[in-house]
């Protein structure tokens, strides 16, 4: 379980491919990650925050980042419109 999905909580190992994996995060700061070119895959497992169209601010410059995988029972607001070119699952 984290508090806040950010690079504090989560720095940049020198590894090929990273997936971060979160449970029940209650805030997301995706822009402090702007600067990890190696972010393949983003897993938040019953996340506790609210979802619009600024949560991933930031994400949209990751040109590596693949998957963005979403375990909720409720997705708030317009998830589904965001301007990403990635693969988003939700599952439930």
């Amino acid at each position: 379980m984290v508090e806040t999905i950010s690079s504090e909580e989560f720095p940049d190992y020198p590894v090929r491919s990273l997936v971060i994996e979160a449970h029940e995060a209650r805030r997301i700061n995706a822009s402090s990650f702007i600067n990890y070119r190696n972010l393949h895959g983003l897993h938040l497992i019953r996340p506790k925050f609210f979802f619009d169209n600024r949560s991933f601010d930031g994400f949209q410059y990751l040109t590596n980042l693949e998957t963005i995988e979403l375990d909720a029972e409720t997705i708030k607001g317009r998830i589904l419109q965001l301007d990403f070119h990635r693969e988003i699952q939700i599952l439930s």
